[in-house]
């Protein structure tokens, strides 16, 4: 039943009692779709800087020159990094899901959920977290269900 799901792309909830592995087999989905993955470090949306790649999340693979790829020929913009699993256990919470802004740099923070784009995001212990899990799953409706997600700039759009 795992292959399908797997194969298939798209998010997947894993239930059962606990230590039945199903937090080991989430964290080795990602590995099924490679192991490494070029991100922007940052993205420009309406005028405003989201910084995308982050060192603690983010496992950068040093740049290899071969063939008729030399050093310089690399977009410095984009970093290949090892396809990413992020973990949010019982200290999540909405305002992780959202885009963050810090007032002294002027440069906004991605969620969790697009720092994990291209690899796995995994929500652990299901129901612990900072909020009633049915705002948990309302949150996610429209991101499962039709696979984009709607995220608010700190102008307004």
């Amino acid at each position: 039943m795992l292959g399908p799901a797997i194969n298939s792309g798209r998010g997947m909830f894993l239930y059962g009692y606990p230590g039945n592995g199903k937090t080991s087999i989430a964290e080795r989905i990602t590995r099924c779709f490679g192991t490494n993955v070029w991100i922007p470090k940052v993205i420009i949306a309406e005028g405003q800087i989201i910084k995308v790649y982050d060192p603690t999340n983010h496992e950068p693979i040093e740049t290899r020159a071969s063939g008729l790829m030399r050093e310089d020929d690399v977009d410095r913009r984009w970093i290949e990094i090892r396809r990413p699993t992020l973990i949010a256990g019982g200290e999540l919470t909405m305002e992780d899901l959202e885009i963050h802004y810090d007032h002294e740099t002027k440069i906004c923070e991605a969620p969790l959920q697009l720092k994990s784009n291209n690899g796995t995001f995994l929500i652990d212990d299901f129901g612990r977290q900072r909020m009633q899990p049915i705002e948990l799953l309302n949150r996610w409706i429209v991101p499962l269900e039709k696979r984009y997600d709607f995220l608010r700039l700190p102008n307004g759009k």
